[in-house]
């Protein structure tokens, strides 16, 4: 899992409800933690209902405020462009594209948790 993380820029663990998954994401987290200068960012994303707040909830647990003349969506792109960061996003299947692809800049590593199987571009 670990080497996954390295090498893709999202990786995907899918499972049935109270697998581990959320156990595995963070334990890979923290063992990954020295290689991720700009920090390990842990998003609990169940309550988020709709996808469009999305990035509201990770622009609060990162502390990033709406720049002007951009939406959170961008301005939460912009402060994690050029930043080596891994985010956890966990319990996402619902608000999947909203976490994951629409603001998640390339280059930034990503681990998602979801219930259901899903299509991403790293299944683990």
């Amino acid at each position: 899992m670990q080497a996954a993380v390295k090498a893709h820029r999202l990786v995907t663990l899918t499972g049935v409800g109270g697998v581990g998954k959320t156990r595995l994401a963070i334990e890979v987290a923290e063992r990954l933690h020295d290689e991720f200068p700009d920090g390990v960012w842990f998003f609990e994303l169940a309550a988020v209902t709709d996808p469009a707040a999305v990035p509201d909830a990770v622009a609060a647990v990162l502390g990033i405020t709406q720049q002007p003349g951009k939406t959170v969506s961008e301005s939460v792109a912009a402060a994690l462009e050029g930043r080596l960061r891994l985010l956890v996003l966990d319990n996402c299947e619902h608000v999947l594209d909203a976490a994951v692809t629409r603001w998640t800049p390339t280059g930034t590593p990503s681990v998602s948790t979801a219930a259901p199987a899903i299509s991403a571009r790293s299944t683990w």
